[in-house]
């Protein structure tokens, strides 16, 4: 099944997805970890669990796990494993975050730097006992940490983590030159999505826009023609209205 849904979540947001047949949303922890207050966090567990709605959460943007001062990698650690323990009390599936930067240094170095960090947070989560699994972010820029082909790398190599597809994104890093049947070919059967229109130039994305319906089109036929089971958040400037209008769109290919 393919599941879309909403960056930001609270009741009324719930009572909307569900009466649209929207099965997904994520807590977004943009600046801060707003989450604390016990009352707070088992409302939103509650609004989604009376409709049936699929959580995630998105750490903060500060984050930068390849960073060349070594306080910021502890820092940036510190927020997505916060990100996750609010997730977990939530019962949120992903914790989302963007993984960070080359600061123009071998890639395969970064690779590897962020690989290491990511498996040390893996092992935290493990040892909590959580579930909620760490899903890095296919980035925008060209000067972030994130192409398709190192999130991919980086699902394989470490076993039990998800990733985040950013399919807008995805398109402004490759400044418009998409081939979304080879990109979902090599992504597992179940992963988290992200969807929006996007505004790029030579160094890759500049701002999320509204959603481009003929590009989401292209998303979904090939998503369901490879049978895969993904929850896509709409993180565009106009969110209720443009997920109407991908609920229209998934209506040509889902009945549920």
């Amino acid at each position: 099944m393919i599941k879309i849904g909403s960056a930001g979540f609270n009741a009324d947001i719930a009572h909307f997805l569900k009466e649209n047949r929207m099965r997904c949303a994520e807590i977004e922890f943009v600046r801060q970890i707003y989450l604390k207050k016990e009352e707070k966090i088992q409302e939103i567990k509650q609004a989604a669990l009376i409709n049936k709605i699929q959580l995630s959460v998105h750490a903060p943007y500060y984050i930068n796990l390849a960073s060349l001062e070594k306080h910021k990698i502890i820092a940036s650690k510190k927020r997505i494993i916060n990100s996750a323990k609010i997730g977990e009390l939530v019962s949120a599936k992903y914790v989302c975050f963007h993984p960070g930067y080359y600061h123009d240094r071998d890639h395969e170095k970064v690779f590897e730097i962020i690989k290491f960090h990511i498996e040390d947070m893996k092992e935290q989560l493990k040892e909590n006992g959580f579930k909620i699994k760490l899903a890095p972010e296919l980035m925008g820029k060209l000067s972030q940490f994130g192409s398709a082909d190192e999130i991919i790398r980086l699902n394989k190599e470490i076993k039990g983590i998800s990733m985040t597809i950013d399919f807008a994104h995805y398109l402004a890093r490759n400044k418009g030159k998409t081939n979304y049947k080879e990109l979902i070919s090599k992504l597992p059967e179940t992963f988290h999505a992200h969807f929006s229109g996007i505004e790029y130039g030579d160094k890759g994305e500049k701002k999320h826009i509204d959603i481009d319906v003929k590009e989401f089109d292209k998303v979904l036929k090939e998503l369901v023609a490879q049978n895969k089971e993904v929850s896509i958040i709409n993180e565009s400037t106009d969110p209720l209205q443009d997920l109407l209008k991908m609920r229209k769109v998934l209506n040509k290919y889902q009945k549920d």
